[in-house]
């Protein structure tokens, strides 16, 4: 999840309203967003992700089960986040978008398994031991430093254009 604060002079002459303005934010987050799920999603499954994005350690128990899995398959076996890769398939096939109109607020929904819960929901406990669950959701959307610069450049670039072009349309006049 990416907060922001966007402080915007000068603006006077333009009047912008706040609509056009959400209008303006709500797209740039948008693409960013979108970036993120072609670019930067698929990442969390190639090997080094777990370096990478800093996952929760599994149990040897886990292990175990993903290397008996190898016998049948063995593409999934040095693939983090995958054990029999439908979760892969379900959160890579698409993401669903829904922009506030009255405010700079955009909301972002995948598909994906039922274990698979929003990040920061409680751990589940799980079988007699009761153990947890690592938070896929949070491990699934967990950004670098890197990741995070560019998204934040992307947004700001957009914002800026689009504000240019709502400058310049003011500015034309039909006679």
């Amino acid at each position: 999840m990416i907060h922001c604060t966007i402080t915007y002079t000068g603006l006077a002459d333009v009047k912008v309203a706040k609509k056009r303005f959400a209008r303006i934010v709500n797209a740039a987050f948008m693409r960013a967003i979108r970036w993120w799920h072609r670019k930067i999603l698929p990442k969390h499954f190639q090997p080094g992700a777990e370096r990478r994005y800093q996952y929760q350690w599994r149990t040897d128990r886990h292990d175990v089960h993903k290397g008996a899995m190898a016998r049948f398959s063995s593409r999934y076996q040095d693939l983090p986040l995958v054990y029999t890769g439908e979760m892969k398939r379900q959160v890579t096939a698409g993401i669903r978008l829904k922009a506030m109109k009255s405010k700079p607020k955009v909301k972002g929904r995948m598909s994906g398994p039922p274990y698979l819960r929003p990040a920061g929901r409680p751990a589940r406990t799980t079988g007699k031991d009761g153990g947890r669950q690592p938070d896929m959701g949070a491990e699934l959307t967990k950004t670098t430093n890197f990741e995070q610069a560019n998204m934040i450049r992307m947004i700001k670039a957009h914002i800026l254009k689009g504000l240019k072009r709502l400058k310049n349309r003011r500015k034309k006049k039909v006679a």
